[in-house]
């Protein structure tokens, strides 16, 4: 059966910034005055140009005390994972664009691998704009520290996000505007109840909006 958890989505002293030149800044808080609806959060980040290609980014977890943890002992062994999120972006120099993806936290940060299903904005879009990734497995996700480590489905860990770009000669400055983040767990059904999991369904929803009492993100 499906079970719905919702909560803020906090910093909690746990993001992992991405960054081969070690010069990465990044800010986030939350626009009381837009969103879709509003409010929405706001996520900034830059680096300087550089001689050499650079990757930067940022991983983030969504909610603090254990609001978006998933436990397969408790919901169930997890199959795969669906993220859906809504993005405008305000500004993208510096690079063509930037990735927007899954992330998990389980003693360090796995972030789902850029391939060309990866979702991405490059500052063109109008509006308002969904991103999607779906069935996502444990092995579509990496170390953050470029570790052979994979996460483990089978134990309980924390959804997260994270935000990639490329740059080289141009600064890197990046803001974007974020809204209704959305992960779904697609659990494996056991034996005895595969019939149930077909009228019912088995994924876990976690469904965020921003609310105006939040300060951080």
């Amino acid at each position: 059966m499906a079970k719905k958890i919702s909560g803020s989505v906090g910093k909690g002293g746990k993001n992992a910034p991405i960054d081969t030149s070690g010069q990465l800044v990044s800010t986030d808080g939350v626009d009381p005055g837009t969103g879709n609806p509003a409010p929405s959060a706001v996520l900034t980040f830059s680096a300087p140009a550089s001689s050499s290609p650079q990757s930067a980014g940022i991983a983030f977890p969504i909610g603090e005390d254990f609001e978006f943890n998933y436990d397969p002992a408790e919901f169930g062994p997890v199959e795969s994972l669906d993220f859906l999120i809504d993005i405008l972006p305000n500004g993208v120099q510096g690079t063509p664009e930037v990735h927007i993806t899954l992330a998990i936290l389980q003693n360090e940060f796995f972030i789902a691998d850029i391939d060309p299903n990866t979702p991405s904005i490059d500052g063109t879009e109008p509006g308002w704009t969904q991103l999607a990734q779906l069935g996502l497995r444990a092995e579509d996700f990496t170390a953050t520290d470029g570790g052979p480590e994979r996460p483990d489905f089978n134990q309980p860990f924390e959804f997260g996000y994270a935000f990639l770009a490329d740059y080289q000669t141009t600064p890197l400055q990046v803001q974007l505007q974020l809204d209704n983040m959305e992960a779904t767990v697609n659990t494996i059904p056991e034996p005895t109840l595969f019939a149930l999991a077909i009228v019912l369904g088995a994924p876990l929803l976690l469904r965020r909006r921003y609310r105006m009492n939040e300060s951080s993100v």
